[in-house]
This record gives structure tokens, sequence and C-alpha cells, in this order.
């Protein structure tokens, strides 16, 4: 199941990036704003973020709704916000220095044109893509909530189902923002949010130009890159996956590399009683353990739970008949730690299907898909 803080960042923060290191050379800024209908004396007020704290950099007052802000910026393109009155939103921009239009009704305001700022208008056409998705992930999130504890299994399959396809769309469209927009600096911010494993976030930074990849915001991707890569770099298929000893339900100690040495296959699976979607899964699960369990194949469940009691009931209502481990520790958990540091470890179920040695032969496969690949691996040779 999604974790719902990490939900709600995925689809209504992800797009707005405030940690991004400040420097560079700085130039002027004026922004032209006129906004009909606003009677009284007000004041328009420009923020910068920096870090995760908005600090104001410039304040003008408005007469008749008409002001001019002037503001010393960075020349490469930033994340500001325009705060007016007391109109109780703010206005959002990504630009750098020059010269922006905002024009429109105050009573539509946030909504109005912003003109003249080729960065915003990649920061408008990235929000054209997602926004849809960003409102029915938000939408997502409130069913997950009052679905965690049915027992209504047709409409939390139904859920998964459409929480998988919402995510997968997602990211098609970040990508898609990506490909079409390779020389904005905005595709650096894009990337670098993306919930992607760092070998894909590095494959759509190499196709980015050079003065992009030379920005701050390319430069702060890069470094990323590199730090993911050094911590995710035993999770590639192909490597071996760490070993780690750890208390089962029956509070035994538990060896990963004594229990894969002793079949032909072995799944990893990284669950929870509290997951939805993997509480559906084990059916499959089930399933699939029972037709190849004399032929090798095995699972080993790591659960991200933090009550044992809970835990334990579902190992039992569930069926799950294989070796079982937790520290108790959810989200925390030391052991999903040390697979998934560095990298995108946003939801569950995740899980690695591993040979007798412990080598990575696929991630992530559910239902038909795993049955098939376990099936065509045990009748191999290759094992």
């Amino acid at each position: 199941m999604i974790n719902r803080n990490v939900v709600f960042a995925f689809f209504f923060l992800g797009s707005l990036l405030c940690s991004f290191f400040s420097y560079g050379q700085q130039n002027g800024l004026n922004i032209n704003l006129k906004l009909k209908g606003l009677s009284s004396l007000n004041y328009a007020v420009l923020y910068k973020y920096n870090g995760n704290i908005a600090d104001s950099i410039a304040k003008q007052k408005m007469i008749n709704g008409t002001t001019v802000i002037h503001a010393s910026v960075q020349i490469e393109p930033g994340f500001y916000f325009l705060k007016v009155g007391n109109l109780k939103e703010t206005l959002p921009l990504f630009i750098g220095a020059g010269k922006v239009d905002v024009t429109g009704e105050a009573s539509l305001w946030p909504k109005v044109q912003v003109t003249g700022a080729v960065d915003h208008k990649d920061y408008q056409d990235y929000h054209l893509l997602t926004d849809s998705l960003e409102s029915a992930g938000q939408a997502l999130f409130k069913v997950c909530t009052a679905l965690q504890d049915s027992k209504d299994t047709t409409a939390q399959s139904a859920l998964q189902n459409k929480i998988m396809s919402n995510i997968t769309s997602y990211e098609k469209k970040q990508l898609d923002f990506v490909s079409s927009h390779l020389d904005s600096y905005y595709s650096p911010v894009v990337i670098n949010n993306a919930k992607w494993d760092w070998t894909r976030k590095r494959a759509a930074y190499d196709r980015l130009t050079p003065s992009i990849k030379a920005s701050k915001y390319g430069v702060f991707l890069a470094e990323n890159i590199a730090k993911w890569k050094k911590a995710s770099g035993l999770l590639e298929i192909g490597d071996t996956v760490p070993e780690f000893i750890a208390k089962t339900a029956n509070n035994a100690d538990l060896s990963l590399q004594k229990e894969i040495a002793d079949n032909k296959l072995t799944l990893i699976d990284f669950w929870a009683s509290w997951c939805v979607p993997c509480r559906q899964e084990n059916p499959n699960l089930v399933k699939t353990f029972q037709e190849n369990k004399s032929k090798g194949f095995d699972i080993i469940g790591i659960s991200l739970d933090e009550k044992s009691a809970e835990w334990k009931a579902a190992i039992s209502k569930d069926g799950l008949v294989w070796r079982q481990v937790s520290d108790l520790k959810g989200w925390a958990s030391p052991i999903a730690k040390l697979y998934f540091a560095g990298m995108p470890f946003n939801y569950i179920p995740q899980n690695f299907l591993v040979d007798g040695k412990g080598k990575i032969l696929a991630r992530n496969l559910r239902g038909d898909q795993l049955s098939k690949k376990v099936d065509e691996l045990l009748k191999g040779n290759s094992l």
C-alpha cells in the first residue's frame, strides 16, 4: 500500500521543489501586476524559497490594482510566490531575471495570466499535463484512507488497480514533459522529484542539453544521482541482495542468505497488515507458493508493521505459511533502509526474486507476471 504521507508528497507537493541551493549571478526582475476589481489599498509581496523558508524580497503598494515590483534575482529561474493584500491564496512563479506581466481578475486570483517568462510557461505546461492526475491522486488518497479497514475485497482490488494506473500515468506524463523540454530549466526539477530509481533519472538527465546540465538545477540533480547510485548500487537486477538477520513471527532468528541457499528461487516480499494492495496480492502469492514450493520456490515476507498482534493476525488470516520477519519499526525498518536506501521506496508491496545465491533476477512482479516468471525460471536450466 502507498504510504499516505508519501502519496501526499507524490501527488501534491512533488512539482514544487524548494530545496535547491541558491547561487548565481543577480540581475533585475520587473513584475507588472494588474488586477481588475481590487478596490481597496493593497500591497503586493514577492517571496522567494530558500530551502524550506520563504523570504520576502520585495513589497510594493498597489494603486487601483496596479503596481510594478522590482527585485534583484538570479538570472537563472527559481521558485517564488506572489501574495496580494488579503487574498487568501498565493501565485507560484518559476521565474528569473527579466520582465513578467501578471494580469487578471482579483476575484479569480490566483487563476491569472503570466506572460513574458519562458521558464514559467514550462512550469505551466508541466501542470497542464499533471494537474488532472494530481486531483485523481487526491481522491484516491481519500478512498484509500476510507477503505483501510474495509472487508470489501472487490472495492479494494479496484482501488489498487486505480492507484497503480494513476501512478503509472503520472510518471509517463513526467517523462513526456522531460522528453519535449530537454532545454528547459524546469526539467531537472521534474527529474529530481520523480519517484523513479536512479537509473531512470540518469537516463533522463543524460538527454538534457549541456546548458541545462550546467545550470544550478542540473548540477544539483547530477549530485543527487551520484548519491543515489552509490546508495543503491546493490539493488540492480544481476546483483546480490544484502544479508540480514531478523526475528520471525515465532521469535526465531532468520538469516536471509541461509534461507535462500536452500532453494532455487526465493521471493523477498515487503508488505504490511495495514496495506490494502499487499493483502489483495497475498492470495496470488499463496497460489504461486503452493504450486511451486515442491520445485524449489520459497517466499520470505518482510513486514513494515509496527504492531505485532496485527502482523501475526494478518499472517494467519491470509494463510501465509512461509517465513515472515519484521523489526516492527514500520517505514523506519533497518531492513527496508538496507534495501532501499537512496531510492524511491514510497509504496508497498515491493519484492525481489532471487536465485539460490541471492542474485536478483526480477523485481516487483505480481499476479500472473510472477507465476509465469517463476514457472519459466524453474523449467529452465539456468538455476
